[in-house]
């Protein structure tokens, strides 16, 4: 199999990772201050933050 029909593949997994609202290891909540108790709820992945953002690295370096 060529490496572009092997990352085309991937990707698609990938994709349907990333739909899938049940397979997900961290939720990060935002919002709730004093004029609003409205919180807004994100499902993600750790290892996605992790890759992308040295941030999410930073702060999820210890997470299991």
């Amino acid at each position: 199999m060529s490496n572009n029909k092997l990352l085309s593949n991937f990707s698609l997994r990938i994709g349907k990772l990333l739909d899938d609202d049940d397979e997900f290891n961290t939720t990060i909540f935002v919002g709730g201050n004093k004029s609003s108790s409205i919180i807004k709820t994100f499902k993600a992945h750790s290892i996605l933050l992790k890759i992308n953002s040295s941030y999410f690295e930073n702060v999820l370096k210890n997470d299991n």
